[in-house]
């Protein structure tokens, strides 16, 4: 797990594990979540050991939004960086820039979009600015289809989401929400807790996939990430 630097302090971590058919999968994906002087910094890598790869995100908050992201791709025996993407936003300009490995960098205007840096632990971010934006909006997915296609990682892939609130039979603290649009066959639900992700569930093909939260320490700051996140945005 990533650890937070001498000058951050801890608030939350934990640690995500995914499911095919109920099975567990060797996928490793962790979180942290830190004060700093300058805000919040959240951490999280995701490790594939079978694929020999590694992705890693890391973005800060400041104003219960988020203001830059980094991400980077590393794969083969030595885990070597191969694909790298930057996100920054302001209230007047959001910019996404992008290397493939062997690629140039390339930089696009991203201001209309919601940003999902891959990670699960960012899925309330873009689920509560839908939501707050009247249920659907457009979202930036960086591209990693395919692994073997090195050049084309991280690419900008935009597509149009809409997200609706249902009534959670699991458990009354749960906001739950089904997320559809872009690559999703049927649709995805999510069940979010204070504006973290405690289930995604979806299907693809044959297989039903479920990602669960498990290990969690902390308190999330909800509202303090994400800015507003009450159920009511999206009623």
């Amino acid at each position: 797990m990533m650890r937070a630097g001498p000058q951050a302090q801890l608030l939350a971590s934990g640690e995500y594990e995914y499911l095919r058919d109920g099975v567990s999968v060797p996928v490793y994906e962790s979180w942290q979540l830190s004060r700093t002087a300058r805000g919040l910094s959240l951490f999280s890598h995701r490790e594939v050991p079978a694929a020999s790869l590694v992705i890693s995100a890391k973005a800060c908050f400041a104003g219960a939004g988020l203001q830059r992201c980094y991400l980077q791709w590393c794969s083969g025996a030595a885990l070597e960086p191969v694909a790298k993407a930057f996100y920054t936003a302001t209230p007047a300009v959001s910019r996404y820039r992008y290397r493939g490995h062997g690629a140039r960098t390339q930089s696009i205007d991203a201001q209309n979009a919601h940003f999902f840096p891959l990670m699960r632990v960012f899925a309330g971010g873009v689920i509560h600015g839908l939501a707050a934006g009247g249920g659907s909006g457009r979202v930036l997915v960086p591209w990693i289809h395919d692994p073997s296609m090195q050049q084309r990682l991280f690419e900008p892939e935009f597509s149009d989401r809409s997200v609706r609130q249902l009534g959670s039979e699991k458990d009354p603290r749960l906001d739950h929400f089904h997320y559809s649009g872009g690559r999703y066959e049927s649709g995805a639900d999510y069940w979010l807790l204070n504006g973290l992700l405690q289930e995604y569930r979806w299907q693809q093909g044959d297989a039903e996939w479920t990602v669960r939260l498990k290990n969690p320490a902390g308190v999330w700051p909800g509202e303090e990430v994400w800015g507003r996140i009450s159920a009511a945005e999206s009623a």
